[in-house]
């Protein structure tokens, strides 16, 4: 139907740290434990991708693509069954650091609506905001 399609989820964020530094930041998995939570080593496009929050809670997706500096795509279905979605990472140079735009479409696809977006949208938010508060803290570390 016209008009039914549920737009993608985009949130984004200026981080101080460098490309580099923020790709690690959202693959390796010690780094990823700190600001989100407990995630599998980003291998190659098409190996799986676990992300277990803990309780029972765990999602499970298959990495789509991986440039390092660049883009992390995954798709992203919890492991009860759920519907599957994508989940998109990009990183671009900023001003004093990283640009990073965070994108979680396929919802549409997945049968799913604007209000399952959202609900998503709201811890979304919240992670962002821990990573970039990691970054920070990191530099602040460092002595930057």
């Amino acid at each position: 139907m016209p008009g039914s399609r549920v737009r993608p989820m985009v949130i984004r964020a200026e981080l101080a740290t460098d490309r580099g530094a923020t790709w690690r930041a959202l693959t390796e998995p010690d780094q990823v434990a700190r600001w989100f939570t407990r995630a599998t080593p980003v291998g190659a496009v098409g190996d799986a991708y676990v992300l277990d929050f803990g309780g029972g809670d765990v999602m499970r997706g298959e990495l789509l693509e991986v440039v390092p500096g660049g883009r992390l795509a995954y798709t992203w279905a919890w492991d009860d069954g759920g519907p599957r979605t994508r989940v998109c990472w990009d990183l671009a140079d900023g001003e004093d650091g990283t640009h990073v735009t965070l994108t979680h479409d396929g919802w549409s696809e997945a049968g799913l609506a604007a209000k399952d977006r959202d609900e998503h949208a709201a811890y979304w938010e919240g992670y962002v905001a821990a990573l970039v508060e990691m970054t920070d803290e990191d530099l602040a570390g460092e002595g930057a």
